[in-house]
């Protein structure tokens, strides 16, 4: 197998799996909305329940991200750009590609946008 196709194979399983994870967590929200299916006996239910709901918001917010960049990496590998670092242009090491397929840059510039926001995120 090439490795284009090898890449191609792991993004598609990969938006695959993040798909069903929302439509899950969306069928899920839709129940757990619906007052009739709520049977909260006291605030501790309810306060659990509430902490749950937002933690699933942040879990959802994660995948949706994280599929808005495996279609950017689709992009990339029918532009014939992927495997490019976003940021520097230079190749992303191969091993990375193949933990993170998704990645749009190689290590240097990831880290280099992590501290970065790092101190953003103290000042």
């Amino acid at each position: 197998k090439s490795m284009a196709t090898r890449f191609t194979q792991l993004l598609a399983e990969r938006e695959d799996e993040l798909r069903a994870l929302l439509r899950t967590r969306e069928d899920w929200s839709e129940r757990i909305g619906d007052p009739e299916s709520r049977d909260v006996s006291d605030f501790k239910d309810m306060a659990t329940q509430s902490a749950q709901a937002a933690l699933d918001e942040v879990q959802t917010e994660h995948v949706a991200f994280e599929l808005e960049d495996v279609l950017a990496a689709q992009h990339r590998l029918r532009e014939g750009t992927y495997g490019r670092c976003q940021q520097c242009g230079e190749d992303i090491d191969v091993r990375r590609l193949a933990t993170l397929p998704a990645t749009p840059y190689c290590t240097t510039c990831q880290s280099m946008r992590e501290h970065e926001r790092q101190l953003y995120v103290k000042s």
